[in-house]
Formats: structure tokens, sequence, C-alpha cells
């Protein structure tokens, strides 16, 4: 009788060992699985640049983002270019310049610093207005923003016209980065130039002489 039972007690205790080592290979299994799948996301992850003034809906596939998206772009870029004063034009300028790209970096610098050289020494302040929606091209990468430029030189105001300026960008893993700013005349003839290339000089591309 007391074999019997130990017997059988044996005999359940492997079973629960079965059970148990199942039981380990599967949890060894799920974790195994949650480590190949972490490692993909941190492969794989994106740092995607979201302006603080977006309130809308956005969509980013790949390197194509929605117009909503570039929209909001074209403001916050237009407006840290176009819009300053003698003492806010270099801080907007070095916010600027964070967003082109590695290899333009270097020249755009250069033009940016140099026109808020300028602003400086002759007191020069410049409001943009954009007054329609900016005309986005995908296949080209550019963004055209028309707007109205005035102008004052310390309290005398100067100028005002309209003005289109072409912003070439490029999207990277989800990211936005400029390329180059263009300003064009109104026959569609670049007029001035801020191409942002490490091969080339670039000129300021707009408010204040050189």
């Amino acid at each position: 009788m007391r074999f019997k039972l130990f017997e059988k007690m044996m005999s359940n205790l492997k079973g629960e060992n079965k059970l148990l080592k199942f039981v380990v290979i599967v949890i060894g299994c799920v974790e195994l699985w949650n480590s190949h799948k972490i490692d993909q996301a941190m492969k794989y992850q994106r740092t995607i640049l979201v302006p603080t003034a977006l309130d809308k809906r956005i969509t980013i596939v790949g390197d194509h983002a929605s117009e909503e998206y570039l929209q909001v772009f074209a403001r916050l870029i237009s407006n840290l270019a176009f819009n300053y004063n003698t003492a806010s034009a270099r801080g907007q300028f070095g916010a600027l310049l964070q967003y082109f790209t590695s290899d333009t970096f270097p020249a755009a610098k250069t033009a940016f610093y140099s026109m808020a050289d300028t602003i400086e020494r002759t007191k020069v302040s410049s409001s943009f207005v954009i007054n329609k929606p900016a005309e986005i091209d995908s296949e080209k990468s550019t963004i055209t923003v028309t707007g109205v430029q005035r102008q004052w030189v310390e309290s005398s105001f100067v100028d005002a016209a309209e003005k289109i300026y072409v912003i070439a960008f490029k999207m990277t893993d989800g990211r936005f980065a400029v390329t180059s700013i263009v300003e064009k005349s109104l026959n569609g003839i670049a007029a001035k130039k801020a191409q942002a290339s490490s091969n080339e000089t670039v000129s300021p591309v707009a408010g204040g002489s050189q």
C-alpha cells in the first residue's frame, strides 16, 4: 500500500517536473521574442520634429509627409527667416540654422550670420505676412511661400512689396530639413538666393543690404 502511494507520488512529481520545464521553455521563448522586437524597434526608431504650432492630424510615411505637416513648417521657417528686428535677428537665425541639413549648414551659417551683422549695423527690421497658402511640390521637394514683406530702418518705413520664397527641403527618416531658401522675382526668375550647399557661396535671403 505504501509502495503504491510512493509510486503515485513519484509519478505526480515527474508530471509536475515536465510541466515546469515546459513553462520555463515557453517563458524563455517569449523573452527571446520580446528581446528581438525591442532590438528591432531601437534599430529603426526615428526622431520626428513636431512644431509647437501643429494642431492638426499629420501623416508621415517613410520620407513623405502630409501637406498639413509641411504647411506648418512653411510658416515656421518663414517666420524665423523673414520676421526680425535688430534685437531678435541673430537668435532667430540661430534657431533657423538648426533645420538645415548637415552638409548645407556651414554655408547657411555664414550667410545668415553675415545677414545678422548687416541688420544690427543698419538697424533694419522686417515683417513678412503670408497672404496665400504655401504651394507644395512633393516631387521637387519645394515649398513656395508668397507674402507681403515690409521693412524699416530704425523707426522709418522703407518699403513694402510682395515676395516669393522657395524653401527646398528633404525628409529623412521622418525628419524635416531645409537645403536652401531662394527668393524669386514675381515672374519666377530667381532674384536672390540662400543656397545652402557646401560647395558654393551663399547670399542672404532678404532684409538688409550686403
